[in-house]
């Protein structure tokens, strides 16, 4: 008899610097089965993502203190071009979220973020 290999769940970084935010988006994630980790701003997250493998980094546009959401994600693509990268705003999308940047964000959520819309973007 063969044993039985039960996949490990896909593990999602939410980088926000609203505790709120990234709290209940994590929450949210995780009453989906999901596991979720979050980070208050860029630098922490580039910390973790060195320490644990995540499949997916979701980036708050602007934060603070230190570099945006962007600056993170061109971090990661670097670092792990096999992560998944999204970002999200409370503004409507950049220009650069459909053209320049296509490379290194594979979509733009805008807030509030939408659980239905983020695990439509993950089952693609």
């Amino acid at each position: 008899m063969t044993p039985t290999v039960t996949p490990e769940p896909l593990r999602i970084l939410v980088v926000d610097d609203s505790e709120a935010t990234r709290s209940s988006f994590a929450r949210l994630l995780r009453s989906r089965q999901l596991s979720a980790a979050t980070a208050p701003h860029a630098t922490a997250a580039l910390t973790l993502l060195r320490q644990e493998a995540f499949g997916v980094v979701i980036a708050d546009h602007h934060m603070r203190p230190g570099p945006d959401g962007l600056w993170l994600l061109t971090q990661v693509a670097e670092y792990s071009p096999n992560t998944r990268r999204f970002l999200m705003s409370s503004e409507r999308p950049p220009a650069f979220a459909t053209c320049q940047h296509a490379d290194i964000v594979e979509a733009f959520f805008q807030k509030p973020i939408s659980i239905d819309e983020v695990l439509l973007h993950l089952a693609h």
